[in-house]
């Protein structure tokens, strides 16, 4: 895969980002990869200040930007090759778990009304909770984000124009399987884990105007 900086500033490169989400990178691939490839990831990301001295777990926004949590996934792809995607997507599912244990009053996936729903209407209801809980952590800090979701027969849609994962990129594929792995995680959780096809169909690194993930309505184990 060919991953370059964009050649013109990316708007939503600078916007801050929750410094839960990078301590769950980090935690991710150490359980992957060990402490020593970690501190290789981040020396190849430019983050040395991350090495031995990680975010808080919290979703507070501070110092870190989506910029940064870009070059930490792109360090993973780029110093693992065939390996890095799914190191990348097992993040992705990391951080879905970390968020539904440790964030139940903003995401709300774990509520038991969402259990008893039909299975459909609980990945719509988790998908929608999942855009709401982002649209009220960035509220408070005057940033709007822009995510959709749109029903269809066979599957659901997610859209998203400020991604964390691809800011500040170009790439010849699609970048975001950080969130591939984060929906297969938040669908299972909240189906009593069933499993389901998702993949990304648009990246904002191919020039899209914004990244794009298909989640399948049938389960497929």
């Amino acid at each position: 895969m060919s991953i370059t900086d964009r050649p013109q500033p990316d708007p939503i490169a600078d916007i801050k980002l929750p410094n839960g989400y990078m301590l769950w990178a980090i935690q991710a691939m150490e359980e992957a990869i060990g402490s020593d490839g970690v501190t290789e990831v981040l020396r190849h990301a430019g983050l040395e200040r991350l090495i031995g001295s990680p975010p808080p777990n919290d979703m507070e926004l501070g110092d870190l930007t989506f910029r940064d949590f870009t070059n930490f996934g792109v360090a993973v792809l780029e110093l693992h090759g065939r390996a890095g995607k799914g190191l990348v997507q097992r993040m992705g599912r990391y951080a879905a778990r970390r968020t539904i244990e440790d964030l139940p009053g903003i995401f709300n996936l774990a509520s038991a009304a969402l259990k008893m729903l039909p299975t459909n209407k609980q990945l719509h209801a988790a998908l929608l909770q999942m855009a709401n809980g982002f649209r009220e952590i960035y509220n408070k800090a005057g940033v709007e984000l822009h995510l959709t979701i749109e029903e269809q027969d066979d599957k659901f849609v997610y859209q998203a124009v400020e991604c964390p994962s691809c800011a500040g990129k170009q790439a010849s594929e699609p970048l975001c399987a950080l969130w591939v792995g984060a929906f297969e995680e938040g669908a299972s959780w909240v189906t009593g884990g069933k499993k389901f096809q998702v993949r990304e169909v648009a990246c904002r690194a191919l020039g899209a105007p914004a990244c794009v993930w298909e989640i399948n309505k049938t389960p497929v184990g």
